[in-house]
């Protein structure tokens, strides 16, 4: 029977294969894994540093309050 000589020549699988639980992304402790959680604390020191003044720490400096439309937005910016 052709159809059983195939199935018995597949390649054997295992569960964790099949599940897809031993790929690359189940595995946490990855460089890569690393790679873009430290990439997100950079962007967020950057955006800190960037817009401290300016928008975060805008009180601590006496800067005139902004217009309703640019503290929307930089809210809006900073949660996403």
């Amino acid at each position: 029977m052709p159809i059983l000589r195939c199935l018995r020549s597949a390649p054997q699988v295992s569960v964790r294969q099949a599940r897809g639980t031993d790929s690359v992304a189940a595995n946490p402790d990855r460089p890569r894994s690393r790679f873009f959680v430290w990439s997100a604390v950079v962007m967020l020191v950057v955006i800190a540093l960037g817009f401290g003044k300016s928008f975060f720490l805008r009180p601590a400096f006496n800067e005139k309050p902004l217009p309703l439309y640019l503290l929307l937005h930089g809210v809006t910016m900073t949660v996403w």
